[in-house]
């Protein structure tokens, strides 16, 4: 059975006690059925012996990797690409591990509320970064690899043909999935390095410039990915559909046996429908992979504040420029993240502008003079079942009520809640507080990833260290004060 879709870290499991505590899918999800088998086939041999394993074993067209923690009997695995070495999956199954327990080991031995697990998304977002899937561009000389390549990632688009020599490796980002891009060297002389360039492929893109001649010698790279990636996703990509005379994609997919996607890759409007191509290629979409939600969460939200904007509401735009913002700092995109911001500063401030404006209107009609009170009528001409002419603010307008002073509050009860409540509430204090820690420490994670990855400076990511210890500090000291008066009350 194949199971054909892209893979790399697609589920996360984590089981205490033989029952589900918290899952992550990232991808397709494998049957009921499949997953029973899969499960058993794990309990067969994860809990055998006194020793805490880590493990792995090939099933179907997956890599599944598990390790356990016999004191807690805890078993943990996820589901992960075939072109993933063991070492490498070894190194994250060991973080995935210890921190899920430094997190979490404490509350587990209770009651636990299952939401709390909604802390350990950056760390499962590390392990992403680190199982950087691989990407292979192939093509002849002079078919648009290059160009592809910097379509997706953002570059200014060549305007003449700069043949690659050797070959390039890039980090590319879809949403908040990574990607290893290579796109390598298509002239023949280098022939020799084309199947290692092909060999351990996640997903291999095969560029044609759609004409007859290149469709036809393009065939030898569609029987290398076969002997090289048996297992990777592979399709076509046939460029420059702008010029006549080429072939159309359902004739290049008869030709190659293999799905071909039009692209225009010189237009640089292109880029959005590259990113699309790529995530239908790896079969993943914003419906299966959270990954990915962020980026067309974004794109949508981009779309719709247009929109919203020139119909003049800027009140909901702001509030799609917040989540933008917010949406754009998680994907990694600071430089559009900022710029957001400052969009919606301004209209704040025109917002504001027009605000004051309002006031000054409203203040100048209410600042006119008014006429003066009429004489009150004779009692006998005042109609009793008519409201009252209009009296002056100082006799009529407002009865004020009795200063509070007057009739002064009966003092608050005793409490009367047993002894046992109030411990009840400081225990959830602290847990509470607990809580706040944990956060923190997964903060200070997702800066030491940022500096890791190059995206903050040393310095940056020093100072907000530097503050999220003065936080912890204080809570820590509020946490004392409540244990001290939690041991008062024993």
């Amino acid at each position: 059975m194949f199971l054909g879709w892209f893979n790399i870290l697609r589920q996360v499991y984590v089981f205490k006690d033989g029952n589900e505590i918290f899952s992550r899918s990232y991808g397709k999800a494998l049957s009921p059925e499949l997953f029973d088998s899969l499960l058993n086939q794990i309990n067969k041999v994860a809990f055998k012996g006194d020793r805490d394993k880590t493990d792995f074993f090939d099933y179907y067209n997956s890599r599944v990797i598990y390790a356990t923690s016999n004191e807690m009997n805890i078993l943990f695995f996820f589901i992960s690409s075939m072109s993933l070495t063991f070492e490498n999956l070894k190194d994250q199954m060991s973080l995935l591990k210890t921190e899920f327990l430094n997190l979490f080991s404490d509350v587990l031995k209770g009651e636990f509320d299952a939401s709390m697990f909604d802390l350990f998304e950056p760390t499962l977002d590390k392990i992403h970064r680190n199982l950087k899937p691989k990407i292979s561009l192939v093509g002849f000389s002079g078919v648009g690899k290059t160009t592809i390549t910097r379509l997706i990632k953002a570059e200014e688009i060549p305007t003449e043909h700069i043949p690659t020599i050797t070959g390039d490796i890039s980090t590319i980002k879809i949403g908040k999935l990574q990607f290893n891009l290579w796109d390598f060297a298509g002239q023949e002389e280098f022939s020799f390095l084309w199947n290692k360039f092909i060999h351990g492929s996640d997903a291999v893109l095969l560029i044609s410039d759609s004409s007859i001649e290149n469709v036809e010698k393009s065939k030898f790279f569609a029987e290398l990915i076969k002997e090289e990636a048996p297992r990777a996703h592979a399709a076509v990509i046939a460029n420059k559909q702008d010029i006549p005379g080429v072939l159309p994609p359902d004739e290049i997919e008869k030709s190659l046996g293999m799905k071909a996607y039009k692209m225009i890759a010189i237009d640089p409007e292109n880029r959005e429908k590259m990113i699309t191509i790529i995530a239908d290629i790896l079969e993943i979409s914003a419906d299966v992979s959270p990954l990915l939600q962020p980026l067309f969460e974004r794109d949508r939200l981009l779309e719709e504040t247009e929109q919203v904007l020139a119909q003049g509401d800027f009140t909901l735009a702001l509030k799609h420029y917040d989540r933008i913002a917010e949406l754009s700092f998680e994907i990694g995109d600071d430089s559009l993240g900022n710029q957001v911001l400052q969009d919606a500063e301004r209209i704040k401030e025109k917002l504001g502008q027009i605000r004051e404006s309002s006031l000054e209107v409203v203040d100048s009609k209410t600042a006119q003079p008014t006429p003066p009170p009429a004489a009150p009528p004779e009692p006998s001409e005042a109609p009793q079942t008519q409201a009252p002419p209009s009296q002056p603010p100082a006799e009529t307008s407002v009865t004020p009520a009795p200063p509070p002073v007057e009739v002064p509050p009966e003092p608050a009860p005793e409490p009367t809640e047993p002894p046992k409540n109030r411990k009840g509430e400081l225990q959830n204090a602290i847990m509470d507080l607990n809580i706040k820690l944990t956060k923190i420490s997964q903060m200070e994670i997702d800066i030491d990833m940022k500096e890791i990855a190059g995206e903050i400076s040393s310095e940056v990511a020093k100072q907000k260290i530097e503050k999220m210890e003065a936080l912890k500090a204080n809570i820590a000291n509020q946490k004392k004060e409540i244990e001290d008066l939690l041991a008062k009350m024993n």
